[in-house]
């Protein structure tokens, strides 16, 4: 008895030995309750002929949760010197001598000193409250353009600070301003072209109103001739000012479409559009001599001007920069924020978007990321599909631009000529959802020239999924239909449903699943007559029970994962479709919006914060383990031989190399952890990111390989 006594005894001890083992050792490298945070970082050579990389991490809050991976640095952070906090958002900048002048939206003008230019200061601060549309200098006076409050008169003191001078109040909106001779010429809207006296700040006066009813949005002027944009023409109205008490309207210069922008600059012309800049230079009498056209970008929404250098902004993130005396277009520089407004000041740019203060780029440290493609599309891209070497995407202006990857990334042509929304392929064939203007169906049997075979256009669609033989056609309020397709020529409705107000679906065997405006999740079996038969719905966890944004959804064994606006990521077990339950929601920066579920991982676009990777291999514990930040992204993305395509809310697709995991991660304390690569595969400039949880640490522009 009293050996199994002691035998007891020894056993309840080693018990409890353990559990202070546990206690004191595993328990806190299992879950850490200290911030995670990153303060050094030694890496080892790579050894085996490069083949890997080892990496000793020290910081707080390691534990046997957290993930360590290498991603490709999308952003020119590298160039990126100095920022400048300051909130709101900007739309207009003007560097004159050592002082730079930044429009706001919404709070009037800032006045910074440049004189150290990576350390602005803040000198100044006017027009409390006021919109700024635009900034024009002439001499000692600064024109503000107000918009529908008119503007205002500024006078630049010896030292750069301003002095408020006039006002020129006026019911009309006014978006830019050319001063000459003691007369301001303001485009206005659909009041045309004003003309205001100016020569006496006291007593400032409309002299004359040209064009009502034009809609005039921007002006140039060149010598004495002034060129006018508006929507309602088809090219530049004219305007000869050589006698300004008779000015003359000269003949419309024809373009092929509406100009974004119009800006003289060393005596030539350059026109902005959709399409590209075309170059003019202006002759006698006014008239326009084409020079060149460059289309070798994605879009021109907005011209910079440097000293020689033009600066093209698609008013998202991407830049391109065109060297005026060599007529050298770079490819794109990438920003990870919103790009509003770029103005160049000796060595640096000073970049301002929204919220993001003042970025201090020096132009010289830009390179181009080989490692990034940005491929060009006409217009918006809102879908994308990437099959045999060629990748479709349904765009904003061509309907579907058709492009060779392995031809550099150039586009071979687009096909239909309406607007592009959605994508969907069944084996050779190929659905384009146009929205209002219905469906097309294409032969995709020769991939790089597809055949028009048919077109539905009395079937609004914005969604489109395939179920066994049935097409699932989704059109917002109107709701779900499924079509019978057997005959291209004479399509079937098999059922409707009008009540449902869907946002996405995606399809898996006999089973739909819709996220909706009005009913949460609704899960459906479609019938083998087609008809759909509603087996559950799901409303949506506090404070919201429906998705209050395009909530894109993707299902993998039986696990449903849905990218839910404001709430970030959410995840539902489907695999009993009649009982949805709700695993896990996992909070994400801005609004998510589109995703992409592959090899344990979901890519969740937010928008304006880029693609964040979450691991999902166990779906009830998400973990945040990487960031791709770059801003301007639309809803879709995809994924082909190690590549994720992201698709551009202002046009083109954005093409990244997949996350490098580490291959093994070695805890040796919550403050020590050690991490082994392989080699990336393609070459470039990459981000060491650290994720636990929904905690991500990143390390920009860590390792450049090779």
């Amino acid at each position: 008895m009293k050996i199994s006594k002691l035998v007891v005894l020894f056993l309840a001890l080693a018990g409890l030995l353990g559990a202070v083992l546990v206690a004191v050792w595993y328990w806190p490298t299992r879950f850490s309750q200290e911030e995670l945070s990153l303060t050094f970082v030694k890496a080892a050579p790579m050894s085996g002929g490069g083949s890997q990389l080892t990496l000793d991490l020290t910081g707080t809050g390691f534990d046997r949760e957290t993930s360590v991976n290498l991603l490709v640095s999308i952003d020119n952070n590298q160039a990126v010197v100095g920022s400048f906090p300051l909130p709101g958002i900007f739309n207009e900048s003007l560097v004159y001598g050592h002082m730079l002048y930044l429009g706001s939206n919404n709070d009037g003008l800032k006045v910074l000193d440049l004189s150290n230019p990576r350390q602005p200061r803040l000198l100044g601060d006017y027009l409390a409250g006021r919109r700024v549309v635009h900034i024009n200098r002439s001499g000692e006076l600064m024109f503000v353009a107000h918009g529908k409050l008119g503007v205002s008169v500024m006078k630049i003191q010896p030292d750069g600070l301003l002095t408020h001078a006039a006002d020129i109040p006026t019911r009309h909106i006014i978006t830019k301003t050319i001063y000459r001779d003691g007369l301001l010429y303001a485009a206005a809207g659909d009041d045309g072209l004003l003309v205001f006296d100016v020569t006496q700040l006291s007593h400032i006066h409309l002299v004359k109103q040209m064009a009502a009813g034009e809609f005039i949005t921007d002006l140039a002027m060149s010598g004495d001739f002034l060129f006018l944009v508006s929507p309602h023409l088809s090219g530049l109205k004219i305007i000869d000012l050589r006698t300004p008490e008779r000015t003359k309207v000269m003949p419309t210069f024809p373009l092929a479409e509406t100009p974004r922008q119009i800006t003289f600059m060393n005596d030539l012309l350059y026109v902005a559009t959709s399409h590209g800049i075309s170059v003019f230079a202006v002759e006698s009498a006014g008239r326009l001599v084409f020079k060149q056209h460059l289309t070798d970008f994605v879009s021109a929404e907005k011209l910079f001007f440097g000293n020689q250098r033009v600066y093209i902004s698609d008013s998202s993130s991407a830049v391109r920069i065109l060297d005026l005396p060599r007529g050298r277009l770079s490819d794109g520089y990438l920003f990870a924020s919103e790009i509003r407004s770029i103005a160049e000041s000796g060595d640096y740019l000073y970049v301002v978007g929204s919220n993001t203060g003042i970025l201090i780029v020096e132009s010289k440290a830009l390179i181009q990321k080989s490692s990034v493609k940005l491929i060009d599309t006409p217009g918006d891209a809102h879908d994308i599909l990437v099959r045999d070497g060629v990748m479709y995407v349904a765009d904003g202006r061509r309907g579907v631009a058709l492009t060779e990857l392995a031809a550099a990334g150039k586009a071979l042509h687009g096909f239909s000529s309406f607007w592009g929304q959605a994508l969907l392929a069944k084996g050779d064939l190929l659905f384009v959802a146009h929205g209002k203007q219905g469906i097309g169906v294409y032969d995709l049997s020769r991939p790089r020239s597809p055949v028009a075979i048919g077109r539905w256009p009395t079937l609004p669609a914005r969604q489109l999924a395939m179920v066994g033989r049935y097409l699932v056609v989704a059109n917002g309020i109107d709701g779900l239909s499924c079509i019978d397709y057997a005959d291209i020529e004479a399509l079937l409705v098999r059922d409707s449903l009008s009540d449902l107000q869907p946002l996405q679906i995606y399809s898996s065997g006999s089973l739909l699943y819709v996220t909706t405006k009005n009913k949460g999740l609704a899960i459906f079996e479609l019938s083998t007559d087609g008809h759909f038969m509603l087996l559950s719905t799901l409303n949506l966890p506090f404070p919201m029970n429906y998705f209050d944004l395009p909530a894109g959804i993707e299902v993998a064994a039986g696990i449903a994962y849905i990218a839910d606006g404001r709430s970030g990521l959410l995840v539902v077990d489907v695999s009993q479709p009649g009982k949805p339950e709700i695993l896990a929601s996992m909070a994400l920066p801005g609004e998510s919006k589109g995703l992409l579920v592959s090899g344990g991982m979901a890519y969740v676009i937010s928008g304006q914060y880029g693609v964040t990777v979450v691991d999902i291999q166990r779906p009830a514990k998400p973990r945040v383990v990487g960031r791709y930040k770059v801003a301007g992204l639309s809803r879709r993305l995809a994924q082909d031989n190690g590549y994720l395509y992201l698709t551009r809310s202002k046009g083109g697709v954005l093409v990244v190399p997949l996350p490098v995991p580490a291959e093994k991660i070695e805890l040796i304390s919550n403050e020590h952890l050690r991490a082994s690569f392989p080699a990336p595969t393609v070459p470039g400039a990459y981000d060491l990111q650290v994720g636990r949880r929904a905690e991500l640490v990143i390390e920009q522009g860590y390792l450049d390989y090779p």
